[in-house]
């Protein structure tokens, strides 16, 4: 009831600006050569009054007269004396047709087009209707609107999250990710998505907040594929390749030969075979295995190749501008060395061993872990020119 009050007010309103210039009485037009003759006068006046304070001579006088009387005798030879119209009355049929047209019109309109009795809709609702009528663009603008209005609308900010990561907007992505966990409470997904997006936010490294979603999801859930995926990621950037190896061949064993992370997995299992000094022939996977469930699989597919690429190539270009800046950070070259190693690039990972040799020259440690990469590099690069003779 209360919206078609509104909709009266605002027809009322409409109808009175429309209607009003029409009740307006006749009025009848001044002709033009009358405006001449009135700035005639009032311009001899001003020259009079220019003549009595001396701001003019007479002769000044006299001639800015005559060019004023020969600018009315123009005017006037111009034809520019208009004849007067008038306007007689109001125009009833005018009035008549805006009140009864304008209204009935406008009412037929939206009863065609609009649904005055529909109910509210949720975010969920909103974001899911007419897809192909809607563009990602706008319907994510609707949903951050509602966002603001209610921030504590946890199915909606799990909507915008995944949206957030596939359009790029990672701190974005984030954010909406922990307020989906704060909100909704934990589950093995909701705490793998937050982890990936910390992973993907930090250019493909498992930081260590990442490092404790993955670890309490797979606790959750044992058959958490992208959480075990993440962990045996972290086990090789941390310098555990040994640990890397076994997670990486366990995680293996179980996937299916389509599942979209296998060709990611199976990269950085030869990579931290390498590093132990065995070529992928010496690894234990098995197949034929039974294959993870339906929503392991699921959930595995939701690593789209954007986010395959910045957990490798996205490493590759940030830790290299980082370490131009600070050639000390032995766990970035570790980093660099096998990005470059899982990518297959052997001459940059080993011109990145020399640099990082000359960048930490006391660091013992280190340099033997350099030795090891190196050795495991040129033993790779043997296997593969044996096998191509």
């Amino acid at each position: 009831m209360l919206f078609w009050i509104a909709a009266a007010f605002i027809t009322f309103l409409v109808t009175a600006s429309v209607l009003y210039p029409l009740t307006r009485g006749s009025r009848s037009a001044v002709p033009e050569a009358s405006y001449d003759r009135e700035i005639y006068k009032a311009r001899l006046n001003e020259i009079d009054n220019d003549l009595a304070i001396d701001r003019i001579s007479a002769d000044e006088a006299e001639a800015a007269k005559a060019e004023e009387g020969r600018r009315l005798i123009n005017s006037s030879q111009s034809g520019s004396d208009t004849k007067s119209t008038s306007s007689k009355g109001s125009n009833k049929s005018a009035i008549v047709g805006a009140v009864i047209f304008l209204p009935l019109f406008t009412m037929l309109i939206y009863l065609l087009s609009g649904t005055p009795d529909l109910s509210d809709q949720t975010l969920a609702v909103r974001l899911k209707a007419d897809p192909e009528r809607q563009s990602i663009t706008n319907l994510l603008e609707r949903a951050e609107v509602q966002l603001v209005r209610n921030p504590n609308d946890g199915k909606g900010w799990s909507i915008v999250a995944p949206v957030y990561l596939r359009l790029g907007r990672i701190d974005d992505a984030v954010n909406a990710f922990r307020n989906t966990l704060r909100l909704l409470g934990e589950t093995p997904e909701r705490m793998s998505s937050l982890g990936e997006a910390l992973v993907i936010s930090s250019q493909g490294v498992v930081t260590d907040e990442a490092f404790d979603l993955f670890t309490r999801a797979t606790k959750s859930s044992q058959g958490h594929v992208k959480s075990k995926f993440f962990l045996a990621l972290a086990m090789g950037q941390n310098g555990q390749p040994a640990k890397a190896v076994t997670a990486w061949e366990q995680l293996l064993a179980q996937a299916q030969a389509d599942a979209p992370w296998v060709p990611v997995a199976k990269a950085n299992l030869e990579a931290q075979l390498g590093l132990l000094g065995k070529s992928s022939k010496e690894a234990t996977v098995t197949t034929g295995l039974p294959g993870p469930t339906k929503d392991d699989i699921q959930a595995a597919g939701q690593m789209d190749a954007s986010s395959r690429n910045a957990m490798i190539e996205g490493m590759v270009a940030n830790l290299a501008e980082k370490l131009a800046e600070d050639p000390t950070n032995d766990a970035g070259w570790r980093r660099l060395i096998r990005s470059y190693t899982v990518l297959g690039k052997s001459e940059e990972a080993l011109q990145a061993i020399g640099e990082a040799r000359l960048a930490l020259p006391d660091n013992k440690e280190f340099q033997e872990h350099l030795d090891q990469a190196e050795l495991a590099i040129s033993k790779s690069n043997s296997t593969k020119d044996g096998s191509s003779q």
